[in-house]
Order: structure tokens, then sequence, then C-alpha cells
């Protein structure tokens, strides 16, 4: 029984580190798709401004990003 709840385990910690990975190369996506909006919004590319409006309480300025 100690075999099966040890193989168990590690499964479930291969899926959590599979889903943080995940997450992260979600959320670096999601930055740069917010950058290159923003770029495109400074540049007055029509309707932009809209969605760079829409999603930017998404992405707060809290001075912590380098």
């Amino acid at each position: 029984m100690e075999n099966i709840l040890m193989r168990i385990r590690s499964i479930t910690e291969q899926i959590d580190d599979t889903k943080v990975l995940h997450d992260n190369d979600n959320y670096q996506q999601a930055l740069s798709q917010y950058a290159y909006i923003s770029f495109l919004a400074g540049e007055n590319e029509p309707g932009i401004t809209t969605i760079q409006q829409e999603i930017s309480q998404f992405f707060p300025r809290s001075g912590t990003g380098s």
C-alpha cells in the first residue's frame, strides 16, 4: 500500500508542477500581448485604444516589474 501511495503522490506532484509551468506560460503570453496592444495604442492604431482600456483593468501598474 505504501508503494501505491508514494506513486500517487508522485503523479500528483508532477501534475501540480505541470500546471504551474502552464500558468506561468499563460501569464507571460498575456503580458506580451498587453505590451503589444499598448504599443499599438501608442501608434494610434484604429480600435486598439478601446481594447487596451478594456483589458487594462487586468494589468494594474504596481511598480514591481523591471
